[in-house]
């Protein structure tokens, strides 16, 4: 009785140490996949983000000479024309200096945050 008592506890003990083991295992991987799913979700916005820049400086880039062109006709030189966009540029580039805590680095790292804890909040319920 006492050897089928004491097989019966290191049964259940190997089998227990089994289950920890592959608890834990697929805990890492849980958490890999995890990982994999918000580094590439933060990438593709990241990748999108760069595309979309591109094209908006682009944008950007002709309308300001289709404005400096249109003040050089009006004031008939093109260096008022463009030094008129010029000086535009050096005031947003001022106020964006001045505000880029709550215009850029904020909205960013609010952007990251979110992506990385999207989807915790239900998971925990």
């Amino acid at each position: 009785m006492e050897n089928n008592k004491q097989f019966n506890n290191e049964t259940y003990f190997n089998d227990l140490k089994d289950s920890v083991t592959l608890y834990v295992e697929q805990k890492i991987e849980l958490g890999k996949l995890t990982a994999i799913d918000k580094g590439s979700k933060l990438g593709a916005q990241f990748v999108s983000g760069i595309i979309l820049g591109v094209l908006a400086f682009f944008v950007l880039l002709f309308i300001s000479l289709m404005l400096a062109y249109y003040f050089s006709q009006k004031f008939e030189s093109y260096f008022v024309g463009f030094s008129i966009v010029a000086i535009m540029y050096f005031v947003l580039f001022i106020m964006v200096l001045l505000g880029r805590k709550q215009l850029i680095e904020k909205p960013i790292i609010n952007g990251i945050i979110k992506t990385i804890f999207e989807g915790e909040a239900s998971d925990e319920k």
